[in-house]
């Protein structure tokens, strides 16, 4: 294991490619290294410089940003992984001005990928119903495409922002995320995604309940993310952009459709179904505060009564999480319980 202060002072002395040789990585690797423990690295033409008797100026070496590994090593067990969004963030900082913020210009393109699997998924669906069975009962059709309506599934122990959200809510979850990563950094608090040497735990969401550990009722949920975390005085406070979800119980009415129980009551024809019970998005947004430390009991909610209304609270939010974050201090030094 090697300090950044270790690698700050190793990598002006010689050339990164004869480092990452010694470590036994690729150049390029090496590169990632430096970039994500904010290591500056000599420009190009500087090793020219010195060689022809020159002595170019040595940046000093930036202080430590709250989430940052300080150290790195090649043995998984010590828990020091270079993760990829390093490089989204390199440069960045609180101060940083931007159209969006980069871990949701990241973070698009893989909800976007979802939401594309997921409308090839019901036009299969659609594929196999036979013409009559769509064009039967236009009402029908309708609530069947309400009822099939479901949050996206995102790959497993993927370094992506906490948000979970329907197809149709994509955007605005988007929206509302960047919206409150900016509202923060613009008060000077970096949101970033938790480093695995981090001991941090996320909050598993069971749509309209959180809860620390294994959701309630429902194993829907099953992304082992990293928390997305906002360090606030330097104190980490979890955050999560959450839609809202309700259980509903639906009727199966053939060809792989299901209607709510209110309109299922209401159909004059028969014949053989069964129910279930499924978390449906309502559409309603919400954001969760809480405390990334597993023994800390502590999170807020902010839901929207309405569509549309929750980012227009983003900047009371921030000064709630200011004010919770003033109030507790660092539990890590107090062993207090943000309570």
């Amino acid at each position: 294991m090697i300090t950044r202060v270790e690698l700050y002072r190793l990598v002006w002395t010689e050339p990164a490619s004869s480092l990452a040789s010694k470590f036994g990585v690729s150049n390029s690797y090496f590169c990632r290294v430096l970039t994500a423990l904010d290591v500056p690295r000599p420009p190009r033409g500087y090793w020219g410089r010195r060689s022809a008797g020159q002595e170019p100026p040595i940046p000093g070496l930036p202080p430590l940003q709250p989430g940052c590994p300080d150290r790195w090593s090649r043995n998984p067990a010590d828990l020091i992984r270079i993760m990829p969004f390093y490089k989204t963030l390199a440069g960045h900082s609180a101060s940083t001005t931007y159209v969006e913020h980069p871990l949701v210009a990241a973070a698009r393109t893989r909800f976007e990928a979802a939401a594309i699997a997921e409308t090839e998924a019901a036009a299969k669906v659609v594929e196999t119903c036979p013409a009559a069975a769509i064009t039967e009962d236009r009402d029908d059709a309708a609530d069947a495409a309400r009822s099939a309506r479901t949050y996206l599934k995102l790959p497993k122990r993927l370094a992506i922002i906490d948000v979970t959200t329907s197809r149709t809510k994509l955007a605005d979850s988007l929206d509302l995320a960047d919206k409150l990563y900016r509202a923060l950094e613009a008060r000077g608090h970096r949101v970033a995604i938790a480093a695995s040497f981090e001991t941090f735990a996320r909050l598993r969401v069971d749509r309209n309940v959180v809860v620390l550990g294994c959701p309630l009722g429902t194993t829907e949920d099953d992304a082992h993310r990293r928390p997305t975390v906002a360090y606030v005085a330097s104190i980490p406070i979890g955050l999560a952009v959450v839609e809202v979800g309700r259980q509903t119980k639906l009727h199966y009415a053939g060809h792989g459709r299901y209607l709510s129980e209110s309109h299922w009551k209401k159909r004059r024809r028969g014949g053989y179904s069964w129910s279930v019970t499924r978390w449906l998005p309502t559409g309603l947004l919400k954001i969760v505060a809480y405390s990334p430390f597993p023994s800390v009991k502590w999170r807020r909610e902010w839901t929207e009564p309405t569509e549309g209304q929750l980012a227009a609270l983003v900047d009371q939010i921030v000064a709630d999480i200011e004010q919770e974050a003033k109030r507790q201090g660092n539990p890590r030094k107090s062993g207090g319980s943000l309570e």
